[in-house]
Formats: structure tokens, C-alpha cells, sequence
């Protein structure tokens, strides 16, 4: 009799604990009456056409945290009526958990400019569907579409990328077309050559040349493949993306380039620092670390300013535009192959289909990175060098049960000073900070302290710990439920 009581017991308490009030891991994202989200092929390059069904496609199963939005419109020149009458789209997508409304939180910008770097499309396009697919199962995802505003732009030179071979690497020539399509004469066709080496040259502006930053110091040969325009923002391309980022609070910048493997920071435009520079070279560092080459983990990318990665300067440069105009965060990532690792220009520039998961994995990790280090109001640049570096402490706040707790008030304090940030679990009882927001320096120490307990931690030069933080409160029990299963085991105890 005794070891059935103490069996029943045991089973009241299993029970009591299965009844405690716990978080639903996040719910929403998604059109759950779909049979079927859309998926996007990555063993293949994508068609511009393609690219307008995919958004349309994924503004309609994702209707809660994804929209679609025209900006501007390109030049539209067709190849093959030998006609500009097809000004094609140029598309934003939002990423968001209120992406109907203008929020009060971080804004991210990632685009592409360059026609031949087919890889820049496919990241992006990437980012968006690991982004809304994995909001409702990945915690850190969860976090980021809810405390962010991500903007990206897969196709700002449609009409080049069009022009190039709209993803189908037979039909490029040479090693690619590499500007949009202006018609820089006003002949009303886009006139092009083909040179000894079997490249193909011509009329057009290259986007990142075109940004009203030192643009007087750039290429003015309008065949050249880095003419400058013949003004800043001359291009309705430029403009559109000039206009967006004016138009809305974006915290930081990314335009992604290929080939070369590696992060560049301001300046762009010279052999010379800029006063957020200690910022910059931890932010690319960071991102870096999280990086691999063909997939070996024993490789990174490289960082550091475009004179001493890839050996020169860019004038008009877009992150240098809206770091030196606007004190935004801007960098600019040339995503993989390596030079060392392109047997020539035309597979750097289009590397072979079975290759761009690869690539996308080997920069993803870094990618992530940057968009949770993102979360800051660089000081005024006079201030640049006292600029908090990026560091990034995250983790969840459970109780003894490890059920999650949301609503908690998670206190990030910096010990040396009394500094403090303050932040909300939610409801995966999942947190994220960012140290760039407090004065710290690596060394320090951090007291992480909620739901009634503490752990200290060390800043180091990783740039990013996780700390779980384990509640010793009793999970709360429904009442009513309670004494049903009172009831209940009074009668087997009865019975036994």
C-alpha cells in the first residue's frame, strides 16, 4: 500500500507540473490555410520574371510579416525589340511583425547593384525565406522580425542583369555585363563593343560610382565600366534607393558585390579611416569570424577598407554615402569565390549552379551577425573613436520547469560603471542585446540579471554570448484543473 500511495504522489506531482501555465512559442508569420508555403529553387540562378512572381508569391503566404513595394522603375531597355520600353520594377521587400507600419525600431537595407554578380540576388532572396519560414520555429529569427525592420532590394539593375542573361550563364558574354543600361549618348539604343579579349563594354553607369559622395573623383569615360554618370544620382536606379533610405529610418547599410570574399568598410573612397573605425573593423571582424571559404570552416573571409583588401579606391560609393551624409552604419561584402579560387572572371562573376548554396552557407552566419549588431545610432563622428563596439548577449529566461517567461525584464549591467540596458523577454522567453548601445570595453564584466537570478559574464573578443538564465519560481498552476485532479486521484486512492 505504501508504494502505491508513493506512486500516486509521484504521479500528482508529473501531473501538477504538466498543468503549469506555459508560453506558446511564437505563433503567426504565415497563411497556415495554404497547403504549401512557396519555395525558391536555389540549384539554379533566377529570371528577372521569375523574381516578380517569387515576391508576389511570398507577399501572399506571408502576409502578416512580408510585403512588396515598387520604388522606382529602371530604364527598361529590351534587347530585343532594340527599344527602351520596358521599364522594368524595382522592388523592397519588408520584413517585420508589424510590416504594415512604420515602427520605431531598427531599419536594416541590404541591396545589390552590380548585373554580373548573379550571387548578390540569390543571397538576398535567401535571407527572405530563411527570414519567414523559420519566424515561427527559430527563436533568433523570431526575435529579429519582431524588434527590426529589414528592407531588402534583390534586383535594383534589373535592366543589367536582364542584359547580362537573366540568370542563364550561356547567354553571357565575355565575363559579363557588369553596369545598368542608360543610354549615354541619347541615341535611343544602348551601344556596345566587344574588346580583343572577348568582353563586352558600352554605354550604362555603374551604381557604385553614381552616390553623391566625392563623385567628382570617379571614372568620367562613359565606356569605362566605372563611369561615374554624368551627375550624382543621374540614374532613376540610384535615385529610387536614394530616396527610400531618406524616406525611412534605416540604422544600416549592406550592398552585396562578388567575387573576391571579403567585408570592406568605409572609406571607400581613400586610403584613410574613418573616426568609427575601431566600430567598423570589430563589426567586420565579427561578421568575418561567423564566415567560411568553399565551405571550410578553416577559412574566412577578409575585412578591412576596399584600398587594402582588393587594392583601390571607389569614389560614389553607396555606403560611404550614407555613412558620410547620414552617419548610417555601411559596409559592403564581395561575397565568394575567392580570386585565388575563380579559374577566370566569367565563373567568378557566375559561379557554376552547383555552387551557390555553398557560397550563400559560407557567408549566411556572418550575414545574421551584422543584421543583430545593426541595432545602433552611431555617435556623432567627432565622437567616432568613443563608439561602443558590437557585442551581442542573448539567451532565454526560463522557469524550474524549463517552461519559458515572457514579459520578464532582463537587465544587462555594465559593472565598471553602473551602465545598464534594459530588455523584455517574449514570448519564447528569448532576449537579444546589443553592447554597442553602453559604454564597455572588452574585459569588462556584465551582470545579466532577471526573473530573480544573475550571471555574470566576461566581454571578450568573440562579439557574441549566450546567456540562459534559469528561474527558481514554481510554475503557476490553473486552479481549476487542480482540483479535478484531485477529485480524480481521491477515487483511485481510494480504490487502491
Amino acid at each position: 500500500m505504501g508504494v502505491r500511495m508513493a506512486a500516486v504522489a509521484v504521479l500528482i506531482l508529473i501531473s501538477l507540473t504538466a498543468l503549469s501555465n506555459s508560453v506558446a512559442v511564437g505563433g503567426g508569420g504565415q497563411n497556415e490555410t495554404k497547403v504549401a508555403p512557396p519555395k525558391i529553387d536555389f540549384t539554379r540562378y533566377i529570371t528577372y520574371e521569375e523574381l516578380n512572381a517569387t515576391l508576389q508569391a511570398f507577399q501572399s503566404y506571408y502576409s502578416d510579416i512580408l510585403s512588396v513595394e515598387v520604388i522606382g522603375k529602371t530604364w527598361g531597355w529590351n534587347a530585343t525589340s532594340g527599344a527602351y520600353d520596358t521599364p522594368r520594377d524595382i522592388y523592397v521587400v519588408k520584413i517585420s511583425d508589424n510590416v504594415g507600419v512604420e515602427e520605431n525600431e531598427p531599419g536594416i537595407f541590404i541591396n545589390w547593384h552590380h548585373a554580373r554578380e548573379w550571387l548578390g540576388p540569390m543571397l538576398i532572396l535567401y535571407l527572405m525565406q530563411s527570414l519567414v519560414e523559420n519566424y515561427t520555429t527559430n527563436d533568433t529569427i523570431h526575435w529579429i522580425v519582431d524588434h527590426f525592420q529589414i528592407y531588402l532590394v534583390p534586383m535594383t539593375n534589373a535592366d543589367g542583369y536582364v542584359f547580362d542573361g537573366d540568370g542563364n550563364r550561356s547567354q553571357v558574354v565575355g565575363s559579363g555585363w557588369r553596369k545598368n543600361c542608360r543610354d549615354n549618348d541619347g541615341s535611343g539604343s544602348l551601344d556596345t563593343y566587344v574588346d580583343f579579349w572577348g568582353d563586352i563594354h558600352g554605354e550604362g553607369v555603374d551604381f557604385e560610382r553614381n552616390w553623391d559622395w566625392d563623385w567628382a573623383s570617379g571614372d568620367s569615360n562613359p565606356d569605362s565600366d566605372t563611369y561615374h554618370g554624368p551627375a550624382p544620382f543621374s540614374e532613376p536606379e540610384t535615385q529610387a534607393e536614394r530616396d527610400f533610405i531618406l524616406n525611412h529610418s534605416i540604422n544600416a547599410y549592406m550592398v552585396v558585390h562578388s567575387f573576391h570574399g571579403s567585408v570592406l568598410i568605409p572609406w571607400g573612397n581613400a586610403s584613410a579611416n574613418t573616426p568609427h573605425d575601431a566600430f567598423y573593423r570589430s563589426l567586420a571582424s565579427n561578421i568575418t569570424k561567423r564566415t567560411m571559404i568553399e565551405g571550410s570552416p578553416t577559412s574566412t573571409y577578409q575585412y578591412g577598407r576596399p584600398d587594402e583588401v582588393i587594392g583601390y579606391t571607389a569614389p560614389g560609393g553607396s555606403f560611404d554615402w550614407v555613412y558620410g551624409v547620414h552617419n548610417i552604419i555601411g559596409i559592403a561584402v564581395e561575397l565568394e569565390p575567392t580570386w585565388s579560387n575563380a579559374p577566370d572572371a566569367f565563373t567568378g562573376f557566375h559561379p557554376d549552379e552547383t555552387k551557390i548554396l555553398t557560397y550563400i552557407h559560407d557567408f549566411y552566419e556572418g550575414l545574421m551577425y551584422f543584421i543583430e549588431a545593426s541595432d545602433v545610432t552611431l555617435t556623432p563622428k567627432e565622437q567616432g573613436a568613443a563608439q561602443p563596439l558590437p557585442y551581442i548577449i542573448y539567451g532565454h529566461v526560463t522557469d524550474s520547469t524549463g517552461a519559458p517567461l515572457a514579459g520578464e525584464n532582463v537587465t544587462v549591467e555594465v559593472l565598471s560603471n553602473g551602465l545598464t540596458l534594459n530588455v523584455t523577454t517574449d514570448v519564447n522567453g528569448f532576449y537579444m542585446v546589443n553592447l554597442a548601445n553602453v559604454r564597455h570595453v572588452i574585459g569588462d564584466t556584465v551582470r545579466i540579471s532577471a526573473a530573480g537570478v544573475s550571471q555574470d559574464i566576461t566581454v571578450d573578443s568573440a562579439g557574441r554570448k549566450e546567456v540562459n538564465l534559469v528561474s527558481g519560481v514554481v510554475p503557476e498552476v490553473n486552479p481549476t484543473m487542480v482540483v479535478v485532479l484531485l477529485a480524480f486521484m481521491a477515487v483511485l486512492i481510494r480504490r487502491l
